[in-house]
């Protein structure tokens, strides 16, 4: 049995379910803080009890990780965690932590074991069966215990007076606002930081992803990655904000580059638009993935060749392709950066559009010409005037944000020595591939009636039929990557679809990920997206599961190229 978040809400809501309470799923009964399952048992319309029920999905707990404490500003918040949150504000309802039989009950495990039952919080063993490990108290009844054990230990003539348990009562007031009053002033804000509290997975990171990161040994930059995924729950600052400390740290640590970041303000205008779906945190989500699955294969003779033969290693092809490919998405719809890009990658000086020139006049500004055949290298077919012509149009007519950040890395990495040659031109040519126009353009597998004459020209020469991880592992990953990452991204119409991750299992055998979205409509539309790639992507080891929360739809698509 596999112990994701989607088998464990099944199990924990049918059991809910015949003990006769209504369940419902992400429940916004607090706003904007989702509640994983909320139940709800009623007598004649009158609520008789409240059950809050939090996910775990981990083989490895300890209460650091899900019972931190938080240090803000000279105050320490104990036991900073959605449960606690939860009770704080349904002061009337159990809540409970539910987790997998397959979580490893050691030593951190105990003691995290003996904090929720400090806290009142229930634990719940998740197998074929519910195991009830601890049954969980709310907050008034913790509250009322507490007096009580306050007014049995009195010794005043073994009879308290009414003036004794006033001031008992007084003091414990007291001691519980203090401890609490800061899950209410972090409620509040529109975009909550503290993940320890929201875990607000729609917006943020993919807690499964970020845990992954953990377990991750081989690439050289793991490091990074695993304290990156330590302290995540406890940062303050915004996922946008971490994730670019991240990108510049390793940029600096393995390229001696500056990340050469400008999109923060251009996505804030973006994102009026109601179509428009975040990118950077996107990038960051592809290259976290990718960095496992990576990890993962590292032991496999592909891998060992790839740094042999390239004279670099592969973590850092993928590091350069991953958080670049969408670098210039603003300029496929912004129309007034496109004279700025031609006068600084091809030193356009004239007042022409680019199909007024000669290609022979294009070709030889800026190396165009040399990079053009470094990228066709990569892909293993020949330069000529139909590859020119469908790279400059692509440019020209669609401002292909494929093409235009294939082309700016390379002018990121000109001269430099910390990445070989071979590498860069890998990443570039990655960066190229990944767009479904431009894939779809080299394979020819598709229908082409809709495609422009340049288009078409390319798409009957079927230079690149099918992706292939063994032939070209960086490509292949990143257009896999780009187009299984869905969830944690922004913006106002797309959040409706409410992507989720569900699960990331990596070995050399087989590299599984499991994705939910909202309902039959957005099921429909990525399938048809995933179907076409998987014609294309042509290794069965890598396979996307796609569902409904509800169960309503499910498809299993494996990569076999047909």
């Amino acid at each position: 049995m596999e112990y994701t978040t989607k088998t464990i809400l099944n199990k924990v809501e049918e059991y809910f379910s015949n003990l006769g309470y209504e369940c419902q799923r992400y429940s916004d009964r607090l706003g904007e803080v989702r509640i994983p399952l909320f139940c709800v048992k009623k007598e004649n319309d009158e609520i008789t009890d409240l059950i809050v029920v939090d996910i775990i999905t981990e083989e490895r707990i300890s209460k650091s990780e899900y019972l931190p404490s938080m240090d803000i500003e000279g105050t320490t918040i104990e036991f900073a965690c959605a449960p606690k949150f939860f009770q704080y504000y349904l002061h009337q309802a159990k809540v409970y932590w539910a987790y997998g039989a397959n979580l490893a009950e050691d030593n951190k495990y105990r003691s995290f074991k003996a904090a929720c039952r400090k806290n009142g919080i229930g634990l719940l063993k998740v197998a074929d069966n519910i195991d009830l490990v601890l049954e969980a108290s709310n907050l008034l009844k913790q509250f009322t215990d507490e007096i009580d054990k306050e007014i049995r230990n009195s010794t005043l003539r073994g009879i308290p007076q009414r003036d004794q348990v006033f001031e008992l009562v007084k003091k414990s007031l007291e001691r519980l606002q203090e401890e609490n009053i800061h899950y209410l002033i972090y409620y509040g804000a529109p975009r909550f930081q503290r993940r320890e509290i929201t875990k607000r997975e729609t917006q943020d990171l993919s807690l499964i992803l970020i845990n992954k990161l953990l377990g991750i040994k081989k690439l050289e930059y793991s490091g990074i990655l695993a304290s990156f995924a330590r302290t995540y729950r406890k940062a303050d600052k915004s996922d946008y904000e971490l994730a670019l400390s991240v990108i510049k740290r390793l940029w600096r640590d393995r390229f001696d580059l500056e990340y050469p970041n400008v999109q923060k303000d251009f996505e804030s205008i973006l994102l009026l638009n109601p179509k428009y779906r975040d990118h950077f945190l996107h990038q960051f989500q592809v290259f976290l993935l990718g960095a496992v699955i990576l990890d993962g294969l590292y032991r496999t003779r592909l891998i060992s060749t790839f740094n042999r033969v390239n004279r670099a290693r592969i973590e850092d092809a993928w590091l350069a392709a991953a958080t670049y490919h969408d670098f210039y998405f603003p300029i496929q719809l912004t129309e007034s950066w496109m004279t700025q890009f031609f006068k600084k990658f091809f030193d356009f000086t004239r007042k022409k559009i680019p199909l007024e020139l000669k290609f022979e006049e294009i070709i030889i500004r800026d190396e165009f010409l040399y990079k053009m055949q470094s990228l066709c290298k990569v892909i293993g077919c020949a330069l000529d005037d139909c590859l020119i012509r469908f790279i400059i149009e692509r440019v020209a007519v669609d401002k292909n944000h494929a093409v235009l950040s294939a082309f700016g890395l390379f002018r990121e990495f000109n001269g430099n020595e910390k990445l070989s040659e071979n590498a860069i031109n890998i990443a570039a040519a990655s960066i190229l591939l990944h767009d479904k126009p431009n894939w779809e353009c080299f394979s020819g597998k598709f229908d082409n009636s809709n495609k422009q004459d340049w288009e078409q020209e390319l798409c009957c020469r079927n230079l690149l039929p099918q992706l292939q991880f063994m032939s070209l592992p960086i490509a292949f990953l990143l257009a896999f990557c780009d187009s299984v990452q869905e969830w944690g991204r922004e913006g106002r119409g797309y959040e409706t679809v409410r992507p989720e991750l569900l699960n990331l299992e990596v070995t050399p055998q087989k590299i599984s990920i499991a994705i939910s979205l909202e309902d039959n409509d957005s099921f429909r539309i990525k399938f048809d997206e995933l179907e076409k790639l998987k014609q294309y992507l042509d290794d069965a080891r890598f396979e996307i599961t796609l569902s409904t929360p509800q169960g309503g739809q499910i498809a299993t698509l494996p990569m076999t190229g047909r």
